[in-house]
């Protein structure tokens, strides 16, 4: 039994315990220790995804817009959004190391580098 499950049965029991004795204040106790509990354990679970040898890596992006004319510029300008966005929002660092503007709206292509603690192991799929 591992130390996740056997606080998880700590807690049951103690809110076996708590239930017979009516006692609010110990139940609330627990389900915040469960709470606690949960964060940690999915803590774990990512860490064990993010656990091959390349993952805790920074990352290049390229994006190009390919053919299509302005309505694939404008969209790889948007995916150039997301990635930035997506990184502001894991409080990763992002810059923009070389971009080429479309003729008429959006971008024919842009390299972004992504820096933080496992980004390639975050966007290897990508």
């Amino acid at each position: 039994m591992n130390v996740s499950n056997t606080k998880l049965q700590d807690l049951d029991d103690l809110n076996q315990l708590a239930i017979e004795e009516n006692d609010k204040k110990i139940q609330d106790e627990v389900l915040e220790n469960i709470k606690i509990l949960r964060e940690s354990v999915k803590k774990n679970e990512i860490n064990c995804f993010l656990s091959n040898e390349a993952d805790s890596l920074d990352c290049y992006i390229e994006i190009h817009a390919g053919a299509g004319g302005t309505e694939s510029q404008d969209w790889a300008d948007m995916l150039r959004r997301m990635y930035l966005k997506w990184s502001d929002n894991k409080k990763f660092q992002s810059n923009i190391i070389s971009e080429h503007k479309g003729d008429e709206a959006g971008i024919k292509s842009s390299t972004i580098k992504i820096q933080g603690n496992y980004v390639f192991g975050w966007l290897k799929k990508e």
